[in-house]
């Protein structure tokens, strides 16, 4: 009888992890096999089989893809078999993802349980966290901006510096002890505006009404 020889397991971005497959025996009880194994696979890419809030990874995009014969065959005589899952080192700022792995039927063997799978969860790279900026009306960094009175109404732009595939909120205030221009409606005063980001998007456009007098 087979089974995966760890239960489910995790590793970062980036970071190879070995997934084996061995006997479900207990030395010196382990009962080799005169004949070769041929232990097929599958990966899951049904959500629901996906516990982790990124639910599941995408092969070629977030690791390598997995063919099914992956696991080479156990020889005649060999207790094991094993494959590296190499997930993907990007700079998406992402929920942690998994990786199910589907025993299949495999030849000259049983399935310990009848069913075995393994789900691997990529952790993201802490580093992978965007900052968020003040950009000005030409496009560039900038912690202000000079406009004039005839401009009516200015746009605030904050951008990313990294895509985000969770929503991002960022909050912001208005300094009116500093501020000499007026708002358009004084229960604006000292009220926060959290604005929420989409997943996926790397700018959000916030107007601010200013008169000019």
């Amino acid at each position: 009888m087979l089974k995966f020889s760890a239960a489910p397991s995790n590793t970062d971005e980036g970071v190879a992890k070995t997934i084996t497959i061995e006997f479900d025996d207990q030395s010196p009880n382990i009962v080799l096999s005169e004949k070769t194994i041929t232990v097929p696979i599958s990966i899951s890419t049904t959500e629901s089989d996906c516990s982790s809030d990124g639910g599941c990874a995408t092969p070629d995009g977030d690791y390598t893809a997995i063919a099914t014969t992956a696991f080479s065959d156990i020889a005649a005589g060999g207790t094991n078999t094993s494959i590296d899952v190499t997930p993907a080192n990007d700079d998406r700022y992402e929920s942690p993802q998994d990786i199910v792995i589907n025993m299949g039927s495999p030849t000259n063997a049983t399935i310990s349980g009848g069913t075995q799978s393994h789900i691997l969860t990529i952790n993201d790279d802490v580093n992978d966290k965007p900052s968020a900026q003040f950009f000005n009306s030409s496009g560039d960094a900038a912690g202000s901006e000079d406009v004039t009175e005839e401009t009516g109404s200015y746009t605030v732009r904050v951008k990313l510096d990294k895509v985000s595939e969770k929503t991002v909120t960022i909050p912001y205030t208005v300094d009116f002890t500093s501020n000499t221009a007026i708002i358009a409606s004084d229960n604006l005063a000292g009220a926060q505006y959290p604005q929420a980001l989409k997943a996926d998007c790397l700018e959000f456009l916030r107007e601010l009404i200013l008169y000019f007098f």
